[in-house]
């Protein structure tokens, strides 16, 4: 492989990497979010479920 064919390919694996950036953080950043979100609902689950519980009532 030349040299200048290793370069090319390199530079062109930084671009693509570059370009890809916003995309691989958004979508790191919503799964992120998805298992915050998860977490906050099976906390509020539970903590109803333990009121629910202290009065009394069954589900």
């Amino acid at each position: 492989m030349s040299r200048a064919r290793t370069a090319t390919e390199s530079v062109l694996a930084v671009t693509g990497l570059l370009l890809l950036s916003p995309v691989l953080l958004t979508c790191a950043a919503m799964a992120g979010l998805s298992l915050a979100w998860d977490e906050a609902c099976a906390r509020w689950r539970v903590r109803q479920a333990r009121r629910w519980a202290a009065r009394g009532w069954q589900r």
